[in-house]
């Protein structure tokens, strides 16, 4: 009996096989679906987030109006914030 073949018999110590298994199959895909929905909340956030930073700016502008105004201006200035929602 030869030394070769008794290693012929043995199996490899890994498996290069690529491919996936069912339950790998099954595991990759719900990892893609909640990558997506992640993907999509953070868009969702991202929009809030503008939005919410167009908001203040709108209305530091609208408070800076007020107190740069005279006094007697004040209360139109108020009113034009109260129509345009900031108030």
């Amino acid at each position: 009996m030869s030394h070769t073949s008794v290693q012929h018999a043995q199996p490899p110590a890994w498996d290069w096989n690529a491919d996936l298994s069912p339950g790998e199959r099954l595991e990759l895909h719900e990892l893609r679906q909640v990558v997506a929905e992640q993907r999509s909340d953070l868009d969702c956030l991202t929009d809030a987030h503008e939005q919410t930073k167009l908001l203040v700016d709108e209305l530091q502008a609208s408070l800076r109006r007020a107190l740069n105004a005279r006094f007697f201006r004040r209360r139109k200035v108020l009113v034009e914030a109260r129509e345009r929602g900031l108030l």
